[in-house]
């Protein structure tokens, strides 16, 4: 709806009328907040934002100019002489004899198109991150906030956020899986370089060592590129690698990009280092007796632990109102500003 300013008749006298943009759904007006557009946009234009403040005054507009119907002919005429024109260079490029590519050529120049198109994507965001940080869960993106504050008690202001975290005690598993993993991953192929690993499994097999629990409890994690049916661990140590495998391709490719990256860039990545997590505990729970004694109370205690973390930031994954004391539990690190200036703004 159009609410003209300083006059009890709603005339629009050019350029003398101030009038604002109101709409009537939301109740909130449309106003210039004085501030440029980024660098992508057209040079020396204001942005332009939704306020609901109604008593705020600055959201006035003015009309500067009427345009005749000649001059919008004409505007129109101009814009149907470019368009011939793109249609013009569209049809004359799909005529261009390209011949037939392969499914594989196809398949590079449709990546090649992306990477171009990735490594043009630099400018500067307040929510990015460095893919080296998102093991480590260093920051969030907020998608939306609002804020609800009461006059009469501050204490009981409300803020609801979808801020996306994830659960930080399954990041912590993972991350500490993918760190165990890559340890013994250097420690067996330092050994199996060295001849050791080999040579125990060789061993084990002279002696007569291969059958029944004895060999569910050995270590055959060495040269076990191919896994052997009568072996647990060997088995496990072969899923484990391969969920590493897919971690990592999934990881490495955003080492040489230079577009800006995002937490939710790391989520294929991180599907594998939960699945390699699933594979390290099992392997422990094989090779240490203790854990596989008291293994049913260890997982209950590992659930509960994850479950009271879900329940503790699913608020911030569904916009659920909380209190800004509740919020500033779950600061736990400072690196999440977001989170952290919400709480305390």
């Amino acid at each position: 709806g159009i609410e003209v300013l300083g006059q009890t008749v709603p005339h629009v006298r050019v350029p003398e009328t101030v009038f604002r943009l109101v709409h009537i759904g939301t109740k909130r007006i449309l106003q210039c907040s004085h501030k440029n557009l980024p660098y992508w946009g057209q040079p020396g234009h204001k942005e332009i934002i939704a306020s609901d403040n109604l008593q705020d005054l600055r959201g006035g507009w003015v009309v500067d100019n009427i345009i005749s119907k000649k001059q919008l002919d004409e505007a129109k005429k101009d814009d149907m002489t470019r368009i011939h024109e793109f249609t013009k260079q569209y049809q004359q490029a799909r005529s261009i004899k390209t011949g037939n590519m392969t499914f594989i050529d196809k398949f590079i120049e449709l990546h090649q198109a992306m990477f171009a198109a990735n490594q043009r994507l630099v400018g500067d965001h307040s929510y990015s991150s460095t893919c080296w940080e998102w093991p480590l869960l260093h920051r969030g993106v907020l998608y939306w906030k609002e804020m609800k504050n009461h006059t009469k008690n501050s204490n009981q202001d409300t803020v609801a956020l979808v801020y996306m975290l994830g659960n930080p005690m399954v990041w912590f598993v993972a991350t500490m899986s993918i760190i165990v993993y890559t340890i013994m991953e250097f420690r067996t192929l330092l050994l199996t370089s060295c001849g050791h690993g080999q040579n125990t499994v060789n061993n084990n097999a002279v002696s007569g060592k291969e059958s029944g629990e004895e060999l569910q409890n050995n270590d055959c994690c060495y040269d076990s590129h191919v896994p052997r049916t009568d072996c647990k661990t060997d088995r496990i140590c072969w899923l484990a690698r391969l969920t590493f495998y897919g971690w990592f391709m999934h990881t490495a490719p955003f080492l040489v990009m230079k577009r800006k990256l995002f937490l939710h860039h790391y989520l294929p990545a991180f599907c594998f280092s939960i699945l390699l997590s699933a594979c390290m505990l099992e392997y422990l729970r094989l090779k240490n007796a203790s854990v596989q004694k008291y293994w049913k109370y260890t997982s209950m205690t590992l659930f509960t632990i994850v479950m009271a973390a879900f329940l503790l930031f699913v608020p911030l994954s569904h916009g659920r109102p909380i209190s800004r004391s509740y919020l500033q539990l779950l600061c736990w690190r400072s690196s999440w500003d977001q989170l952290c200036n919400t709480s305390i703004s």
